[in-house]
């Protein structure tokens, strides 16, 4: 039996394979089609090369700037010798990585300015997250392996122990102690190492210099450092080099070279489906032509705009930066597969630019319909809700259900639509749906993937097919010369394209599309030079809708007429040129106008398209000029039965009838199921065959809140078919300016014989809901369906907007206008915002990727926010007024990175922000929006963020009866039988709140929660109350100010015999030693500046002022200068300076005796004494470590001396400001077990601050590492390091 390969890579349903077989040669060649994808694996089976040898990928682009290097890092290497340097000391011969890697460069390199830029990026940031899964399973099993080893040899080192050692009296000596304390250490931290295992991934050294020529990049992928075999690659585009990550991984990356050298971008895909969609388009196999793509001749840009720090979602500055490459080089054709949900049709930053790229310079863009049907009016933008775009929806052809599915049976002999495929019409009443395409396909993925092809279904996949089969016709015109733009094409497809019987007209738009017949068409209008020309239908009622949609029962209740506007495109409207004038006075084409109508009733199956239209009539003729044309056309739904309506008014050139219809305008009624609303719905019992759904409209009554779906499988349990039923259900509204997801509900449910289902579903009183209901496209075999629908709820009279007072008590009044229920009022507070200003903010230019087609510079407006975190836990940061909106948007662009003290990013967002786990302390968050308009960015610049933070625990709401007992913490308000018809009221007390805030909630933050009405407990079926609730929010007030309670001194002050004069000499001193203080930094600039102020007060204040003393010695022992080293020695000189002019035998006297704490005397000379005291300990704590790193006979004598005289005065374990002299004590032991424990009670390190020597996060985690090193936990030790460059970057990340 052969395998039926016509399903692999569908193409007969379109007519391609037909069309291919007669013109060989019209294959795709000639034509560039760019991809706007995950990015696409040049290493993928069947994207090498073309039908005629060329390379399949022309280019590869990250748009999304997730693959960005920082490269600003430069040095010269070799290095200079330093003139005033030792001329015997050679130059540098090793190049120092990011990392801390010595680079060893290939022998080949050419470099004539010896000026190297060095970068770091870790590839679990570039990959995507399924990859980063597997390969983080995989190197488990190798750390496991190590774990084992490792645990074993502890445990025998534990038994060798007690072997040895024999306790005395019970007991062991001081130093055995110790070296057991430290085996047990060793085992517990060996245990929590790989409890608490971070594996960050493999980390890169990446390099970048100019070889004269042009800029050449190395990535070190193998993690070692040596890249002396390793070949330089440059941008993709020069010579089309790529190279695998490693063998594990299988990822295949190029590079692209921006910004002089500055930034490197590594290319790497975010997911399979890019590479997928390429294959479907336009995949090659010389060997296996069943796997070709539908224009196996064509060549492929890849424009990755799915963003791998967003796990795949496009972003603003990469859909920006993608239309802007797609015009730059060159391309034909576009295919989107991507798109989401939005609340206004033909508008934003991005719609713009895509509108440009078809009208102006001709690029025809395919884009998928969505994934999020059955319910009308669920297209995704820019797809579905964009004119200049052309608009696919998904088709299952029985050859795909065979061969792709392995389907038993058919579901459907002629072909269906996937039940998910989004239909139209869009909300403003245009197509929402163009034409469909076989929706699946088996195909090219990654080698990622560890396979060649896998099969995926989507809009995604009939997307690519359709802009595959326009590659073909657009590759067959320009090898017959005929000119051709985007406008002749679409209007072609449209016009050839196949009616289905099977499917609506929202559903496959103009229908399926046909490769052969289109070309036909094409062929024919290259006789009329008004084929190019584009022709605007617009109805005359506010935003301009693209149709005529007519949803709610005021609409549908009375006759209404329309004013219709036609306004033919001839050029671009800033040609003025003569001949451009003069073909606009010469235009005109007179019109025959024509409605036909299809009609959907229930129960209905077929979808007929009909001559006669009943319901809208217009005018015969329009005789339509270069200005345009209005004519009013007029729509009586008053007539018509329950289900949608759907008709098409038409424009034909009379002239010329054989060129089709030269414009429409779509026309949708919704008629519900009743024109009078009725609390309750029985639908009775129906039959659905396979692949079926069913569409009632429901005038939902005013005052329900919710509705109660019940569905019920008739047939008998224990029958012959027991079989379970995919089912679909799936409601929608239709709210202004919101997107259709924020209110719809959908799912899938698996249903038994004599199964009852009921679904609560949120609805909006007086809005028409549709009620979709069918069996999933594949499901077999008959189903009887009996359904209802109950519509319930309390509505919420008043309630101030959900926004909560303060003082006194907010009364709620409820009402119930449906049935009587059963009201049990509930309100929690489970969030808070805290509102915050940005502390900063600057606007940039950015780079040379973000310059518009048009030539305009696109900028940057960069805001940087601080807040404190008080305890460890999840943040989400909102920026309502830019959130929520992504191609509708008016910028170009919203991201935003949250960064500890450190720099370490803690996470990201975009226009959708999810929660980011932020560690306890000071946290930065970097906000970015772009535009080419500055003024618009100058209005930005001190936008508020709101911080959010989930409540520990949610705060439950008092609810009472009356205002008295809310006031007066009475009688709660309990259950109540709400009577249909009648209201009462809710108090809702806030005063427990307000005295049990949150810490570190102000005056004019927000704490936000849930209100719920009905009582959840009774109600028999579904979930009793309204999903979701209410939105409710409490403004915190200002805090109470606490009375001052005045308390007699417990001490008696000593009386101050200075003058005022000496007085403000000595403030004087303080604030001046105090600005010193903070002078001290690590670079050249500040050190200089420091040393001439230091001068300055030494000659003032001498050279024996001790505090001046201390802050030279806190600059000198700065840990992070690089000369530390090399003033060893004048530290441990300094030290023993200060400690010598300390009598320590007056100190040890005063605080041998007790002291009275209420003479003020006593107080000022026990506060002087504690002062010199801490110099002291400070002093002899630095010492200590300075003598330790000296390398000198006297190191060991010095040392134990110096622990001796610090021993007096402190006990030092224990003591985290003195943590560093500790870490040196074990270390000197070599109690490396101990050593980590101490590690780990340090945490992050915030407790060593303001002592002997603050120890970084980052300085923590090289001790740990250092120490697993001491201990031979080789993999543990790379771990160590890889976290530490993670948890202490250089830099901010690049936006």
């Amino acid at each position: 039996m052969s395998f039926p390969v016509t399903g692999i890579v569908p193409r007969e349903e379109t007519q391609s394979n037909s069309f291919m077989s007669k013109n060989p040669l019209y294959d795709g060649r000639g034509i560039i089609i760019g991809v706007l994808d995950t990015g696409i694996d040049p290493g993928a089976a069947g994207l090498q090369v073309t039908t005629e040898g060329k390379p399949k990928l022309i280019d590869i682009i990250d748009c999304s700037g997730s693959g960005d290097v920082d490269m600003s890092k430069k040095v010269i290497f070799p290095s200079p010798v330093d003139a005033d340097a030792d001329s015997s000391s050679p130059p540098s011969s090793t190049l120092v990585g990011l990392t801390g890697r010595n680079i060893l460069l290939p022998t080949t390199v050419t470099n004539p300015t010896n000026e190297y830029r060095l970068g770091i990026k870790a590839a679990f940031e570039l990959w995507p997250e399924n990859l980063v899964s597997r390969v983080k399973k995989e190197r488990a099993k190798a750390t496991k392996t190590f774990q084992s080893a490792q645990e074993l040899a502890a445990q025998q080192k534990l038994e060798q122990f007690h072997l040895t050692h024999k306790p005395k009296e019970g007991k062991y000596e001081s130093e055995i102690q110790e070296q057991l304390t430290n085996i047990n250490d060793e085992i517990e931290m060996l245990k929590l190492a790989y409890k608490d295992y971070n594996d960050v991934g493999p980390i890169y050294d990446c390099v970048v210099y100019h070889d004269g020529s042009c800029w050449q990049a190395l990535v070190d992928t193998s993690e070692t450092g040596d890249l002396t075999n390793c070949t330089p690659i440059t941008d993709y585009h020069v010579n089309r080099q790529f190279k695998c990550s490693d063998p594990q991984s299988m990822m295949n990356y190029s590079v692209n070279i921006f910004d002089e050298g500055s930034i490197l971008s590594i290319n790497v895909d975010a997911g399979a489906h890019g590479s997928h969609v390429a294959g479907i388009c336009a995949g090659y196999h010389p060997d296996r032509e069943d796997l070709n793509g539908v224009a196996p001749g064509a060549q492929v840009i890849s424009l990755k705009i799915g963003d791998s720090r967003l796990g795949s979602m496009e972003s603003g500055p990469a859909l920006t930066r993608a239309m802007i490459e797609a015009k730059r080089l060159g391309c034909d054709v576009i295919n989107m597969s991507y798109g989401e949900a939005c609340c206004v049709a033909n508008q934003g930053r991005f719609i713009d630019l895509a509108k440009e790229l078809v009208e102006k310079y001709n690029i025809i863009f395919v884009a998928s319909a969505g994934n999020n049907g059955p319910a009308l009016s669920t297209v995704g933008c820019p797809g579905g809700t964009t004119n200049a775009l052309i608009s696919v929806g998904a088709f299952v052809s029985p050859n795909m259900m065979v061969t792709e599915y392995s389907m038993r049976e058919l579901s459907n002999p002629e072909g269906c639509n996937y039940t998910w495929s989004s239909v139209g019409p869009a909300e403003d009443g245009g197509n929402g749906v163009d034409l469909v395409a076989p929706g699946g396909a088996i195909c090219s993925i990654p080698n990622w993937c560890l396979s060649k092809n896998q099969l995926m279904n989507g809009t995604s996949m009939s997307g690519p097919n359709c802009a595959g089969c326009v590659a073909l016709l657009c590759s067959g015109l320009k090898q017959k010369n005929i000119s051709y733009t985007a406008t002749r094409v679409k209007s072609a497809l449209y016009n050839s394209a196949k009616n289905l019987d099977s499917l609506s007209c929202m559903v496959q738009g103009y229908g399926l599309v046909q490769v052969s017949d289109c070309f036909d068409f094409l062929c024919n209008e290259s006789e009329h030079a008004s084929a190019d020309v584009r022709f605007d239908v617009t109805v005359n009622r506010r935003l301009k809708p693209s149709g005529i949609y007519l949803r709610s029962a005021e609409e549908v209740g009375q006759k209404q007429t329309f004013s219709v506007s036609v306004k033919p495109n001839l050029r671009e409207s800033d040609d003025v040129s003569f001949e451009a004038q003069t073909e606009r006075v010469e235009f005109e084409i007179r019109v025959n106008l024509s409605v036909k109508a299809g009609n959907t009733k229930i129960g209905a199956a077929q979808h007929n398209t009909v001559a006669n239209c009943d319901f809208v009539s217009c005018p015969d003729h329009c005789l339509l000029m270069s200005a345009g044309r209005g004519f009013t056309i007029e729509v009586d739904p008053t007539a018509l039965g329950a289900g949608v309506h759907f008709a098409r008014l038409f424009g034909h050139d009379s002239q010329n009838a054989e060129r089709g219809f030269i414009f429409d305008l779509p026309i949708c009624i919704i008629i519900p199921c009743t024109r009078v609303p009725q609390n309750r719905i029985d639908f009775g019992q129906m039959n659905f065959a396979p692949s079926e759904y069913k569409r009632f409209f429901l005038n939902v009554p005013m005052g329900a809140t919710f509705m109660d779906v019940t569905l019920k499988d008739e047939r008998q349990p224990g029958g012959e078919d027991n079989t379970e039923r995919l089912l679909c259900l799936h409601t929608i509204q239709l709210l202004p300016h919101t997107p259709y997801r924020d209110a719809e509900k959908k799912c899938f449910t698996n249903v038994k014989a004599g199964q009852t289902v009921v679904t609560s579903i949120a609805v909006q009183g007086g809005v028409v809901a549709e009620l979709c209901i069918g069996r999933y496209w594949s499901t077999i075999g008959l189903t009887e369906l009996s359904f209802d629908v109950e519509f319930r709820g309390v509505e919420i009279v008043r309630c101030g907007g959900g926004v909560l007072e303060t003082q006194g008590s907010n009364k709620i009044l409820l009402s119930s206008r449906i049935r009587n229920e059963t009201v049990e009022p509930k309100g929690t507070l489970d969030k808070w915002q805290t509102p915050v200003r940005p502390a900063s903010f600057k606007i940039v230019p950015c780079g040379s990727r973000d310059t518009l087609s048009s030539g305009k510079k696109v900028y940057r407006l960069e805001l940087t926010y601080s807040f404190k975190q008080e305890e460890e836990g999840d943040v989400t940061i909102i920026a309502k007024g830019l959130q929520g909106f992504l191609y509708e948007s008016v910028f170009e662009h919203q991201f935003f990175f949250l960064y500890n003290k450190n720099k370490k990013r803690l996470g990201l967002g975009d226009c959708w922000p999810e929660k980011v786990k932020c560690e306890k302390g000071d946290i930065s968050c970097l906000f970015c929006v772009m535009h080419e308009d500055l003024g618009m960015l100058e209005k930005m610049q001190s936008m508020v963020v709101y911080v959010e933070r989930d409540l520990k625990s949610a705060i439950s709401l008092g609810m009472y009866m009356t205002h008295g007992d809310c006031m007066g913490g009475g009688k709660k308000f309990g259950k109540y039988n709400l009577a249909l018809g009648s209201s009462c009221a809710v108090f809702v007390g806030v005063d427990s709140v307000l005295k049990g805030l949150p810490k570190g909630v102000e005056s004019g933050d927000k704490l936000l929660g849930k209100l719920s009405i009905e009582d959840k407990g009774s109600s028999f079926s579904g979930d009793g109350l309204k999903p979701g609730g209410y939105e409710i929010v409490l403004v915190a007030p200002p805090a109470e100010k606490k009375a001052e309670v005045k308390k007699k001194p417990l001490v008696k002050e000593a009386k101050d015999e200075r003058t005022n004069w000496e007085k403000m000499e000595e403030e004087t001193k303080v604030a001046r030693l105090d600005k010193l203080d903070k002078l001290i930094g690590v670079d050249k600039e500040s050190l200089e500046k420091f040393g001439g102020v230091f001068e300055k007060l030494k000659e003032e204040y001498g050279e024996e002022e001790l505090k001046l003393l201390c802050i030279q010695l806190k600059m000198l022992d700065g840990r992070k200068r690089e000369d530390r080293g090399d003033r060893l020695g004048e530290i441990v000189d300094l030290c023993d300076k200060i400690v010598g002019m300390i009598d320590q035998g007056v100190l040890a006297a005063w605080f041998g005796v007790k002291h009275d704490t209420t003479d003020g005397e006593e107080v000022k000379e026990d506060k002087e004494m504690k002062e010199r005291r801490g110099m002291v300990i400070d002093c002899l704590g630095r010492k200590i470590v300075a003598v330790m790193e000296q390398k000198g006979e006297r190191g060991e004598e010095n040392f134990e001396a110096a622990l001796k005289e610090l021993k007096k005065w402190d006990k030092v374990a224990g003591n985290d400001k003195m943590a560093v002299v500790e870490l040196k004590i074990l270390e000197k032991k070599g109690l490396w077990g101990s050593m980590l424990q101490l590690v780990k009670r340090l945490g992050n390190g915030e407790s060593t601050k303001g002592g002997v020597q603050e120890l970084g996060e980052g300085e923590l985690l090289k001790i740990g590492g250092e120490c697993f090193g001491r201990l031979r936990w080789e993999n543990l030790v790379v771990n160590a390091g890889s976290v530490k460059i993670m948890a202490e970057p250089a830099a901010f990340a690049l936006f």
